[in-house]
């Protein structure tokens, strides 16, 4: 488990992080302030947890300057809204591709497929958003995608990675305040440029650099994809299509992360050497 000054690091100073910049954005009605106060708020953790060098020793450290261009684009599409922005998604290939380069074991046939398969995995995620978003508002949008990634923090955690697993917590705590900030701006898709290849980052690296299992990871990407169906339920109240939305992403992530949590909760509680002494 995390250390209390671990949990400030990555919980309490990325939300007020967020939230500081967030408030600005919201007051003023300025759109791109919400996926600039969610990329710096990452940063900030990320760095107060420990500054990678560049290019990092770590392959998982990419993620930190990764993030950097990822919340410029973000930022950009915010300002531009063009209409087909969601295309910018398929920056999540990029992300995998250079998480799995520095690996040597690493067939390159894996190494490309992986690149095309995050890709499309980064499209799906933002074209969602982008057709959740008229459907739900930005709140309701982003909020099923601040539940997963929290619950892909948890489940790094739970499968021996606990620094990724701690970035994935900072991510979700960044996100958080964004998410109710927004509600009365239309900025789910720009901040899902952001978030989603992030989400599909730290999953890649709790696959090869922990023990996340393929079906975890698949389980949990797709977990946002929810939205699109409950978002044309033909309910006339907005917030109780968000609702629905929300509670089933959440009900989908804890079914991938729960059993997860437990196990390393029973591995870490079992002794060894009780059998000897009895």
């Amino acid at each position: 488990m995390p250390t209390p000054q671990e949990l400030l690091l990555t919980v309490l100073l990325p939300a007020f992080s967020a939230a500081l910049v967030a408030c600005v954005g919201a007051w003023r009605r300025w759109s791109f302030v919400m996926p600039l106060a969610a990329g710096v708020a990452f940063l900030v953790a990320y760095a107060c947890l420990g500054l990678p060098k560049l290019p990092p020793s770590d392959g998982s450290d990419w993620l930190f300057w990764l993030a950097i261009p990822l919340t410029l684009i973000a930022v950009v599409d915010s300002l531009t809204t063009p209409r087909f922005g969601w295309l910018l998604g398929a920056s999540a290939g990029v992300v995998a591709f250079v998480l799995l380069k520095p690996l040597p074991d690493v067939p390159r046939q894996t190494l490309w497929m992986t690149t095309v398969v995050f890709a499309a995995a980064g499209l799906l995620l933002t074209f969602t958003a982008s057709i959740s978003q008229p459907r739900l508002g930005s709140l309701w949008t982003l909020a099923p995608f601040c539940v997963v990634t929290a619950g892909a923090g948890v489940l790094i955690l739970s499968s021996d990675s606990r620094t990724i697993g701690m970035h994935g917590l900072a991510a979700a705590a960044a996100l958080g305040p964004v998410v109710v900030l927004s509600a009365r701006l239309r900025t789910a898709r720009s901040v899902t440029l952001l978030v989603a290849p992030l989400l599909a980052g730290l999953l890649l690296a709790g696959h090869f650099y922990a023990s996340v299992t393929c079906t975890q990871m698949s389980l949990l990407l797709a977990t946002p994809l929810l939205l699109v169906p409950v978002a044309f339920v033909p309910f006339k109240r907005v917030w109780l299509r968000g609702v629905i939305a929300l509670l089933a992403t959440a009900i989908a992530t804890a079914a991938v992360t729960t059993p997860a949590a437990r196990a390393a909760k029973k591995a870490a509680e079992y002794d060894p050497y009780a059998d000897f002494y009895k």
